[in-house]
């Protein structure tokens, strides 16, 4: 795919980006200057998306490391965050540098290396799908585990949740082929000075990207999480038509009932807060009109999405939030002299080299 034919009309239908009154020339907008044409703007995004990467890589790296390392992390439906960390950690590691790259270099760098953008436009619409996927399989893994905890271990053990995992991808894949089989198609977008799906190719695919890879999940989510709050508050009835001698049960599941609101309530508020501005604007804007600081702000909410996602499901945790406190003790342990033993390779417990993945209960 050509992609300095993509750029050139990219360029075209950009006209915030020329000299008043000057006239198309791809020469000078290929040797656009992000910094010096809108410096307040480049460098504060440069800032926040430098923090993004910074904080995201280490949050989704530590997600990983502590559901492998501690023991009662390693469930199945942590199989989930371990793979949305994954795909999240493809946009902290990948995505966003090359974002700062764009900001830095300008596009005539992907353009005399229209592969590479080929490349990191192909995995940002693949990761940025498969982590909404994965937002949306773990509200379904939630759903199943509280109201139909019979049926939750022949659904979800530890083979069919790879395979579940596996299919996220499959997914994602899918939605980016047709960038590579003419319906779409992946270009350096000059209004997020990075490398991605081209938002006005083809409306129609933007429309199709919105619907399967936003929407879907969303709804998906929205269907599970009411669910669970139905079945809970049911719950909640029948334990107060009881006898008043189960009060203490009552109040427990009480608590519950608070901690597992607040943790629903804040996981749907923050994909709303981080998508719904972005999809709002590529959809609303389909002569590519609006100013450019709109789409730097609305796709910083979206990179902001790769970042906080494994926080705020391990910051809600508190298994998680043990997970890494054992993980960080570790790493502190591992730093300090130890005094030497005479340990037998033989005398090592089995557990600490248990890597099984166990089913929750």
């Amino acid at each position: 795919m050509d992609l300095q034919a993509i750029f050139d009309i990219v360029a075209k239908r950009t006209d915030d980006w020329l000299d008043d009154g000057a006239k198309y020339n791809v020469n000078s907008s290929l040797d656009i200057d992000f910094k010096t044409r809108h410096p307040v703007l480049s460098y504060t995004y440069l800032a926040i998306l430098g923090v993004l990467t910074v904080i995201g890589n280490l949050a989704n790296i530590m997600v990983i490391c502590a559901v492998i390392t501690y023991r009662p992390l390693r469930t199945t439906g942590n199989m989930f965050i371990v793979n949305l960390a994954l795909a999240d950690l493809c946009m902290t590691a990948v995505g966003d540098p090359f974002s700062i790259v764009g900001v830095i270099a300008g596009p005539k760098f992907f353009l005399d290396n229209a592969l590479l953008c080929h490349i990191v436009a192909a995995l940002c619409v693949t990761s940025c799908t498969v982590s909404m996927w994965t937002i949306a399989a773990v509200a379904l893994n939630r759903y199943v585990f509280i109201c139909k905890h019979h049926i939750y271990g022949k659904y979800y053990t530890w083979k069919k949740t790879v395979a579940y995992c596996f299919l996220l991808w499959v997914i994602g894949v899918g939605i980016d082929v047709p960038n590579v089989t003419g319906w779409g198609s992946h270009t350096f977008d000059l209004k997020t000075m990075a490398c991605s799906h081209d938002r006005i190719a083809d409306m129609s695919y933007t429309y199709f990207l919105t619907l399967y890879s936003i929407l879907l999940p969303l709804l998906i989510m929205f269907i599970s999480y009411c669910l669970v709050f139905k079945y809970v508050r049911s719950v909640r009835k029948k334990l107060q038509s009881r006898d008043t001698r189960i009060n203490s049960r009552y109040r427990s599941r009480q608590r519950a009932e608070y901690n597992l609101a607040k943790t629903l309530s804040i996981t749907c508020i923050v994909y709303i807060i981080f998508w719904a501005p972005y999809t709002i604007v590529i959809n609303a804007d389909g002569g590519d009109n609006w100013s450019k600081i709109i789409y730097v702000v609305v796709i910083m909410l979206a990179h902001a999405s790769s970042s906080v996602n494994s926080v705020m499901y391990a910051v809600v945790n508190e298994r998680f939030r043990s997970g890494y406190r054992h993980l960080l003790l570790g790493m502190l342990k591992c730093r300090m002299p130890q005094p030497k033993r005479n340990t037998s390779v033989f005398s090592l417990s089995r557990n600490s080299t248990d890597l099984n993945w166990e089913h929750e209960m």
